[in-house]
C-alpha cells in the first residue's frame, strides 16, 4: 500500500514538471529568447562558415594566379637563349635560383628528356623527373597550374621554347603552402572564436530581454489576479515598453468602464426600485383613506380609485418599458428585419398620435421630402417615431407646432423631430437618454413619463447600427419658446452580421 501511494506521488511530480516544461517552452519570454537565436546566432555561424571557405579559397586562388604569372614570365625570359646550356652559361639559372630563394619558389627546370637541370633547392639536380603537369605542358604547349590540397603545394608548369621557338624543356616551379595554410588556420580559429563570443553574448542578451519581458508580464500578471480576486479599485501601473503600456491603458478603460457600469447598474437597481415603489405608495395611501372613512361619498370614492387606477397604469407602464429594455439589453441583434416603407409608418403614427395634439391645439406637420424605404425592424422603428412625436406634443406649450421630416440618400434615411415647447437646459442634454432621467420631474409625472422612452428610442436606433442626435433651446424668462429637435439617422440596408 505504501508503494502505491508513493507511486502515485512520484507521477503526480512527474505530471507537474511536464506541466510546467510545456508553460515554458510555450511562454512569451523562451520564444523570445528562441528567435533572437534564430535570427541573429544562426545566420553568424553560418557567415563565419562561409567566410572561412571563401578566404581560403581566394588565398588559393591568388597563390596559383601569382605562381602561374612567375612560372609564365620564366618562361618567356628563355626565349632569348638558343638552348638551356647558354641561359645557365649567361648566369641566368643563378637569377632563378636567388628569385626562388627570396619567394620561397622551389623552380626546377627539365630538358626534353625530363632530366633536372636546374633545382634551386639542390636536392634533385641530374635526376630524371616524370611529373603531370611536366607532361600535360608539354602536351598542351601551354601553361599549367594546380594546387594539390593534400601536399599544399601550388604548382605550375610551362613549356620552355628557344629563340627559334623549338621545344628545349619544361620549368616546374611550386610553392609550399604550409605556412599559409597555418596562418589561414589562425584567421579560422579567431573567426571562430570572435563567432562562439558573439553567441554566446547575443544568447545572454537574448536571455537578459526574455527576462526583462517576462519580469515585466509577471508583475501585470499579479495585478490582473489581485483584480481578479477582488480587488477591482486597484489598477495596472502605465509605463514600461510600449506595448505593455497600451495594453495597461486599455485594461484600465475596460475597468473604468465596468466601474462605471456597476455604478449605473447601482444606480439603474435605486431608480428601478423607487419608480416601482412610488406608485404603489401612492396606491396604498390612497386605499388606507378610503378604508379610514367607511361614509366617504361616492363622489370622492370615485375619484380616488380613478387615482388607483391611473397609478396601477402607470406602474404597468414602467413594468412594460423595463421589459423592453430587458428584452433588448439581452437580444441586441434580435431584430425582425423587413422592407419598411418609413414615410407610410410616420403618417399612421401622427394619424394615431393626432387626438393628443388636439387636446393642446397643437399642429402637427409632416414633411416627406422622398419616398424611403428601408431594411428596419417595423415595431421598433415605430416605437421610436412613436415615443419622438408623443414626447414633443406633451413636453410642448399649448397652440405649439411639432414638424417630422423625412429624407434620405444612398445610403441613410434621416428622420427629424422638432417642437417649439419648454426645450432642455444644456446641462441636463448630456442625461436625457439616460434611464429614468427627467428634466423636470413634476411636469413629467403630470404627463404621465417613465423616464425610459428616449433610454428605449437610443437602444433601438443603436441596434440598427444607427445614431441619434439631441439639439435643444430651453424656454426663455421672457416668454419666448424653447426649441427641441431631434434628428435620427439609420441606414436603409441593415449592416448586421
Amino acid at each position: 500500500m505504501p508503494n502505491s501511494i508513493d507511486t502515485s506521488e512520484s507521477e503526480k511530480k512527474s505530471s507537474g514538471f511536464l506541466l510546467i516544461l510545456k508553460r515554458f517552452f510555450r511562454s512569451f519570454a523562451f520564444r523570445i529568447f528562441v528567435y533572437l537565436m534564430i535570427f541573429a546566432i544562426v545566420p553568424a555561424t553560418v557567415m563565419n562558415l562561409l567566410d572561412n571557405y571563401y578566404f581560403g579559397n581566394i588565398i588559393s586562388d591568388t597563390e596559383i594566379e601569382a605562381v602561374g604569372l612567375q612560372t609564365a614570365v620564366i618562361a618567356d625570359e628563355m626565349k632569348s637563349y638558343e638552348s638551356l646550356h647558354d641561359a645557365a652559361a649567361s648566369g641566368q639559372f643563378a637569377v632563378y635560383t636567388h628569385f626562388a630563394s627570396i619567394n620561397e619558389l622551389r623552380i626546377r627546370i627539365l630538358d626534353n628528356g625530363y632530366r633536372i637541370v636546374l633545382d634551386t633547392y639542390g636536392f634533385d639536380t641530374g635526376k630524371t623527373l616524370i611529373n603531370e603537369s611536366a607532361l600535360k605542358a608539354v602536351g598542351s604547349g601551354a601553361g599549367v597550374s594546380a594546387y594539390t590540397r593534400n601536399n599544399t603545394i601550388v604548382e605550375s608548369a610551362a613549356q620552355l621554347t628557344n629563340n627559334k621557338g623549338e621545344a628545349v624543356g619544361v620549368i616546374l616551379m611550386g610553392r609550399n603552402m604550409s605556412k599559409i595554410n597555418a596562418s589561414i588556420e589562425d584567421v579560422h580559429r579567431n573567426s571562430t572564436l570572435i563567432t562562439v563570443v558573439i553567441c554566446l553574448s547575443l544568447a545572454v542578451f537574448a536571455g537578459f530581454l526574455a527576462f526583462k519581458f517576462n519580469n515585466r508580464y509577471r508583475a501585470l500578471k499579479e495585478s490582473v489576479d489581485d483584480i481578479a480576486a477582488g480587488k477591482t479599485d486597484n489598477r495596472l501601473k502605465v509605463g514600461g515598453y510600449t506595448e505593455y503600456e497600451d495594453f495597461s491603458i486599455q485594461f484600465n478603460d475596460i475597468l473604468d468602464n465596468a466601474s462605471e457600469l456597476d455604478k449605473s447598474r447601482e444606480e439603474f437597481v435605486s431608480n428601478v426600485s423607487h419608480e416601482l415603489k412610488t406608485p404603489m405608495t401612492s396606491i396604498k395611501l390612497l386605499a388606507d383613506s378610503l378604508l379610514a372613512n367607511p361614509d366617504t361619498p361616492v363622489e370622492v370614492y370615485r375619484e380616488f380609485m380613478q387615482d388607483i387606477a391611473n397609478e396601477i397604469d402607470r406602474e404597468n407602464g414602467i413594468i412594460e418599458d423595463l421589459l423592453s429594455l430587458v428584452r433588448m439589453d439581452n437580444s441586441v441583434a434580435n431584430l425582425n428585419l423587413s422592407f419598411v416603407n418609413i414615410n407610410d409608418l410616420i403618417e399612421k403614427v401622427m394619424k394615431k398620435l393626432t387626438p393628443i395634439a388636439d387636446r393642446k391645439s397643437i399642429e402637427l406637420v409632416f414633411e416627406s421630402i422622398r419616398p424611403v424605404e428601408a431594411e428596419v425592424d417595423e415595431i421598433k422603428i415605430t416605437q421610436v417615431v412613436t415615443n419622438l412625436i408623443e414626447n414633443a406634443i406633451k413636453y410642448n406649450n399649448e397652440h405649439g407646432f411639432v414638424h417630422v421630416s423625412l429624407n434620405a440618400d444612398y445610403e441613410y434615411f434621416y428622420l427629424r423631430v422638432e417642437d417649439n415647447g419648454f426645450g432642455i437646459p444644456e446641462e441636463d442634454q448630456k442625461n436625457v437618454f439616460q434611464r429614468f432621467y427627467r428634466v423636470d420631474k413634476a411636469r413629467s409625472r403630470e404627463t404621465g413619463g417613465t423616464g425610459l422612452g428616449l433610454s428605449i428610442v437610443k437602444t433601438i436606433v443603436l441596434m440598427h447600427n444607427g445614431q441619434i442626435r439631441l439639439y435643444s433651446e430651453p424656454e426663455s424668462d421672457a416668454g419666448g419658446d424653447g426649441t427641441t429637435v431631434f434628428t435620427v439617422k439609420i441606414p436603409l440596408k441593415n449592416k448586421t452580421v
